[in-house]
């Protein structure tokens, strides 16, 4: 049997109960399932994380909590306020789309407003 310490191996006193091979094998399906589990934390991200704060500039916190296995729910909170992270961000969605599809007559240059509504259709798109 080998024991493991930062990924070196020490021959160890007793049987191995599995094939050292085998054991390799698995440790790296297992270092693979690793990475897939941190890809899809990362799609779940708060969208507005880091850029929601009170009247007094403090900052609101991600928090998630689970009823059960099929239903997920995910909130900002504060100071026992607590803001729906789905109805929140929809909102903020809203509203990047309106700024992005609204008229900018007189506001910029046309070929500012060129370059704006081509980054617009990037990100609403």
């Amino acid at each position: 049997m080998e024991l493991k310490s930062e990924k070196k191996f020490f021959k160890g006193q007793h049987k191995a109960i599995i094939e050292g091979e085998i054991f390799h094998r698995v440790q790296a399906l297992m270092d693979q399932n690793q990475n897939k589990h941190n890809e899809t934390h990362d799609m779940h991200r708060h969208l507005l994380s880091g850029k929601l704060f009170d009247n007094n500039g403090n900052q609101f916190k991600n928090q998630g909590t689970s009823k059960n296995a099929s239903r997920k729910y995910r909130y900002y909170h504060l100071n026992g306020k607590y803001l729906s992270a789905g109805d929140l961000e929809d909102l903020a969605i809203s509203m990047f789309r309106e700024v992005f599809t609204c008229s900018l007559d007189g506001i910029i240059s046309p070929s500012q407003e060129m370059e704006f509504n081509a980054l617009s259709n990037l990100a609403v798109g």
